[in-house]
């Protein structure tokens, strides 16, 4: 389906997840909680910098997709954090991919506009729970990434930490 984004939206949610639907699950969040958005599907078309400039919110899925983030992807988002604005993404090998993989590697994208070290490439971990003191989340969110009423596609979860420019505020239960 057609959507149109606006430059009066709140956030915008990328839909780089190929045919998956996981951007439904921020896009439900958003809505339950009065804010506007917008989703770009890449399938569709690629993202570029002159779509977006205004949006200041990004909330990107990458589902399982190889590459998770392609060049044109990464361009964008070079862009979009080196103006100091805000990103949330999630998906599947996201670290191997720009770290480890021969086809895909961009380390320097990876530490210097993700800010972020892989630790583990696959770990068996799957309770998540808030750093205490947060300014993000409340001390007490626990969750589990498999089973419930999730996206059912947490099967090569990674471990990593924050460089020096980021902040963690949820880790793995231990």
């Amino acid at each position: 389906p057609f959507r149109y984004i606006t430059q009066n939206v709140d956030h915008w949610i990328i839909d780089g997840d190929g045919w998956e639907d996981y951007q439904i699950y921020a896009a439900e969040i958003l809505q339950n909680q009065g804010y506007s958005y917008g989703i770009w599907s890449t399938t569709m078309s690629n993202i570029h910098n002159l779509f977006g400039y205004h949006i200041t919110h990004l909330i990107w899925f990458t589902g399982e997709r190889e590459p998770a983030l392609n060049i044109y992807e990464r361009n964008y988002l070079t862009t979009h954090l080196t103006d100091g604005k805000a990103l949330f993404i999630s998906g599947q090998n996201i670290g191997k991919d720009l770290t480890l993989s021969n086809l895909y590697q961009d380390s320097n994208f990876y530490h210097n506009y993700l800010h972020a070290q892989l630790e583990l490439p696959n770990t068996a971990e799957r309770e998540v729970q808030a750093i205490e003191n947060s300014a993000f989340v409340p001390n007490d969110m626990v969750f589990n990434i498999e089973g419930g009423d999730g996206a059912g596609n947490q099967t090569s979860p990674e471990t990593i930490s924050p460089n020096a420019q980021a902040v963690a505020f949820l880790e793995y239960s231990d």
